[in-house]
């Protein structure tokens, strides 16, 4: 205020640029930065060398006072260097390459900042440079990263990639961060996790196959079973789980003698867990009018390697019993490792699920050919005639659902018509509405409906006597409120009348 008073008066204001560096602090708390603000406008070569100072004690883990200075530094005219928000971008750049991946935290300071000027009204040809200016920062801040940096480096710039880019930052962005990533080693697997968080699920899950093909890392079966769990909570579904595990076998994953017994279990957990989660999608009858429950992922048409390609053929497993309706389901497109891990887990003989040509041909190679061709026609014989009774079973029941359906539909409509004659005939006896005398005889009154009819009535006289005194004490206490108020009236009319006679008499004395 008084700044603007020697600005309004024209008066020498060498004082107050004397004054300005003692009410400065060091370091400058928020009443220095409101304070240099509001003198921005009247003295700024004086706040502008306070300024300079501010900049020349900024440094790599001393940008805490970065957007501040800032914001002081677009209250000042515009001078040589251009507009307040060019300047302001030189400043953020000659500050953002002093970033390195030991601080963190400058990294966020200075794209934040960054950020806040993309929003603000300032002319295209500078705002166009803000979200380069990023892009270059955190280009050169993710080609810096190593193993030896801590989770909250490797967090940082995929949270703020996201947030300066709505979601959707540069492809090169993302590039140089999964190159890094993948220098992580085995042992760093919880930061290539905190990386993982930030990603998109499909550019995550591209990132961690990549990762564990360059590590040889898919035979650990506990690494496996904790990237199955990331992928079911990043994509919301089990599939994503199976399509990592089919995506292993396609690769012809080599699992130790040690660890084939657990990796069998995780494989099967997760195969049910499937079948039990798209179950739940399907609709009445739908798995089998539809030849079984489709168990297809992207796995299955990814070619993989040579050695997994036996492994990854497609067969269909005809007795999968469902944990949640506790029928029998024909599981389709599941591969030969998937169909031998379901007839073991759930006991189903191996002869009643359904034989594969080239697979019976080699295991009854003993066996002549005439016998092999009788053999797989009784096994899908017995297929087709379990699959056609299954399809029976459902019509049988949509059917008998829908039968039940219309037997209460018609039963309802049929107590509404009876409802609506016993309520006509009552309101007839109350009217007092007499037989056409096309009647054969006389209704004859009950008693016991008499006494009801004239209890009701009785009860509705003192119902309508009730509510007549009600109205009645209403319309009493209206009236003596109405005549209270004339009370209170004529009583300050009173007053003033005796108040005005003593003045007067007064008045009157002193003459």
């Amino acid at each position: 205020g008084l700044a603007r008073l020697y600005a309004k008066h024209g008066l020498n204001k060498d004082a107050l640029v004397l004054k300005l560096p003692q009410l400065c602090t060091r370091p400058p708390d928020r009443r220095t930065w409101d304070l240099l603000k509001s003198m921005a406008e009247y003295t700024p070569a004086a706040v502008e060398q306070l300024l300079q100072s501010y900049i020349d004690e900024a440094g790599p883990g001393q940008f805490t006072h970065v957007p501040q200075i800032t914001e002081v530094m677009c209250k000042l005219p515009f001078g040589a260097d251009g507009s307040a928000s060019n300047r302001a971008l030189k400043l953020l750049q000659r500050f953002g390459a002093q970033v390195t991946p030991d601080r963190p935290e400058d990294l966020k300071i200075i794209v934040e900042d960054l950020r806040a000027f993309m929003s603000s009204n300032i002319p295209p040809t500078v705002s166009e440079q803000f979200p380069r200016t990023i892009e270059s920062l955190l280009l050169a801040y993710c080609e810096a990263l190593t193993a030896q940096h801590t989770a909250d480096a490797w967090e940082m710039p995929g949270d703020l990639m996201k947030r300066a880019f709505n979601g959707q930052p540069p492809v090169v962005l993302l590039e140089q961060l999964q190159r890094s990533c993948l220098r992580l080693p085995l042992t760093s697997e919880k930061t290539l996790w905190v990386v993982f968080r930030h990603l998109s699920p499909d550019s995550g899950v591209a990132l961690v196959r990549t990762w564990l093909l360059q590590n040889d890392a898919a035979a650990d079966v506990d690494r496996m079973e904790r990237c199955a769990r990331h992928f079911h909570m990043a994509k919301g579904e089990h599939a994503a789980a199976l399509d990592l595990l089919r995506w292993a076998e396609s690769r012809g994953l080599q699992v130790p003698a040690e660890s084939a017994r657990k990796w069998r279990e995780l494989y099967f957990t997760v195969l049910r867990a499937t079948a039990e989660e798209r179950a739940t999608t399907m609709k009445r009858g739908g798995a089998f009018t539809s030849g079984g429950l489709d168990m297809a992922t992207p796995a299955v048409h990814d070619g993989g390697s040579e050695e997994g390609a036996v492994a990854m053929e497609l067969t269909t497993f005809p007795h999968y019993r469902s944990q949640l309706t506790r029928l029998e389901i024909p599981l389709r497109n599941i591969t030969l490792t998937e169909r031998g891990m379901l007839e073991e887990e759930m006991s189903v003989p191996s002869d009643a699920a359904p034989c594969d040509p080239g697979q019976s041909a080699a295991s009854d190679g003993s066996a002549g050919e005439g016998s092999t061709v009788d053999e797989e026609s009784e096994a899908r014989a017995r297929l087709d005639a379990a699959v056609k009774r299954r399809e029976l079973l459902a019509e049988m029941a949509i059917k008998a659902e829908t039968a039940a359906r219309e037997a209460s539909e018609e039963e309802a409509i049929f107590s509404s018509a009876v409802r609506g004659e016993e309520e006509g005939r009552l309101q007839e006896e109350e009217e007092g509405i007499e037989a056409p005398p096309s009647c054969a005889a006389p209704v004859t009154p009950d008693p016991q409906l008499q006494a009801e009819r004239a209890k009701a009535q009785q009860l509705q006289a003192e119902r309508a006597e009730r509510q007549l005194l009600e109205e009645l004490a209403a319309a009493e206490r209206a009236e003596r409120e109405q005549k209270e108020g004339k009370d209170a009236d004529a009583a300050r009319k009173k007053a003033k009348k005796k108040v005005k006679k003593e003045r007067r008499a007064v008045v009157e004395d002193a003459a």
